[in-house]
């Protein structure tokens, strides 16, 4: 039996997906989201940890690529398959730099249960209609040399840099790292140290412009 989580913010899609995928009854759907906040909430009360998460790249308040980010670090077991209605690379590339497995484009759902069948594996599954461009795209990036190295980031700050361009409150943030708001604070302290920058909306550039976090601006 293979436990999933499907995450996404079109109840009419999940309700689709559910229909293409109890027809499986290898397939048991553990955890439902709209978001990846209420993912990580869930995830805290439920014992048996999922092996798949389909995730949407674009959703509310925690997208795609920040709870992929999330799971890569807190829950390696649980393997990422992203999902998207646009097929182009910059639609697609950061939930895959982020950790994920594999990623489907929306019009291609019926090619779910093969990705499952391939990630669940630790293997990469890549939509066919994308696949040579993920290929040449990957090829690209490989000696990309990191540029944030020189700001000497601890862990937990990249994290919180990862999360920033999101919609979470501080409160939030600090659920999602298990830390009071007192550290977070003191995280946002530290990083307006290194970087010299002091607002929100600064550091998210920061994030973005240096590859730390990628922000979808478009809703589907």
């Amino acid at each position: 039996m293979i436990e999933l989580i499907i995450v996404e913010d079109s109840p009419a899609l999940i309700t689709c997906i559910e229909k293409l995928l109890i027809e499986n009854t290898n397939y048991k759907i553990r955890i439902k989201a709209s978001n990846g906040f209420d993912v990580v909430q869930k995830l805290k009360t439920t014992p048996i940890k999922p092996r798949i998460a389909i995730v949407d790249i674009n959703m509310p308040i925690m997208d795609g690529v920040c709870l992929t980010q999330f799971l890569a670090k807190n829950y390696k077991e649980i393997f990422v398959i992203g999902i998207s209605l646009y097929d182009h690379i910059e639609a697609f590339s950061a939930i895959l730099l982020a950790g994920a497995k594999g990623f489907i484009c929306k019009s291609n759902l019926t090619l779910l249960p093969e990705a499952i069948d391939k990630v669940k594996q630790g293997d990469t599954y890549i939509d066919p209609s994308v696949r040579k461009e993920w290929e040449k795209y990957e090829e690209k990036i490989k000696d990309k040399k990191d540029i944030i190295s020189e700001f000497r980031f601890s862990d937990t700050q990249i994290e919180h840099l990862q999360l920033i361009p999101t919609d979470l409150t501080l409160k939030q943030i600090a659920s999602i790292t298990n830390q009071s708001t007192h550290t977070v604070h003191q995280h946002q302290k530290e990083i307006k140290k290194k970087t010299g920058l002091s607002s929100r909306t600064s550091q998210v550039v920061f994030s973005i412009k240096y590859g730390i976090s990628k922000v979808f601006r478009i809703r589907f």
